[in-house]
């Protein structure tokens, strides 16, 4: 049983990590490209700073952002390890989440010197699926941690 639902978990997100990166090239490859929907707009917008549109020297991003990322990765795949071991269903799909979607990101910084975003609500910065991934995952596991702290 375990081991289904982690398959499951990870393919979910290898999935999202895919659509993505088609989404991204798409948007790349088709530039003057957008589509309106009722609540959101689909557009190119390549992002050079950090999250939230946080402007930050290009320079500085290869020098320290680069490297704070590997970091951060190696240690959140430690902590998937450690899950994996505990076998913390809800832990893993989190963390596969959120480690997928810096995955992405951090390949559009190395490929392009800037991350690919392309949903936009207009009264939120412009996002992309990687984004909404590492968000959710780290809320889902703020709310695990949360909830394992309450049973006894």
């Amino acid at each position: 049983m375990f081991k289904s639902k982690v398959i499951i978990a990870n393919g979910a997100a290898a999935v999202l990590l895919v659509i993505d990166q088609l989404l991204k090239q798409y948007f790349v490859a088709n530039p003057d490209t957008m589509r309106d929907f009722i609540l959101f707009k689909l557009q190119l917008w390549h992002n050079p700073g950090l999250a939230f549109g946080l402007v930050i020297d290009p320079d500085l991003i290869l020098v320290l952002v680069a490297p704070f990322t590997l970091i951060i990765l190696m240690l959140l795949t430690w902590e998937l390890v450690k899950q994996y071991r505990a076998k913390n269903i809800m832990a893993i799909s989190c963390l596969t989440l959120v480690i997928g979607g810096a995955l992405s990101n951090f390949w559009d910084r190395l490929s392009g010197q800037s991350v690919v975003d392309y949903i936009n609500f207009n009264f939120w910065p412009i996002f992309n699926l990687a984004d909404a991934m590492i968000v959710l995952g780290i809320i889902g596991l703020f709310l695990n941690t949360l909830r394992r702290a309450r049973q006894p």
